[in-house]
């Protein structure tokens, strides 16, 4: 069972690299669709919410959220100078 997922795919022993899981699921949809048991839309509307996690994650807090903002990360930067 080893040579199911690469290593550097596996960050330890309690999580899978999200791409990884994303895959597994969009393989089981696909063969859902394929014999007929869930159609087409409804697999593609079920894997949308995972893709979009992967490329596009929540910040890990509030303030880095914001940080690409010109003036938050000008008044952090004047903070640091400031101290």
């Amino acid at each position: 069972m080893d040579d199911i997922a690469p290593p550097e795919l596996l960050r330890n022993t309690n999580e899978i690299d999200p791409r990884l899981s994303f895959l597994a699921r969009a393989s089981a949809q696909h063969v859902l669709v394929e014999v007929g048991a869930v159609d087409f839309e409804d697999a593609f509307d079920a894997i949308i919410p995972a893709f979009l996690k992967i490329v596009f994650p929540r910040p890990r807090n509030e303030a880095e959220a914001h940080w690409d903002s010109p003036s938050w990360q000008e008044a952090a930067l004047e903070y640091r100078r400031q101290r």
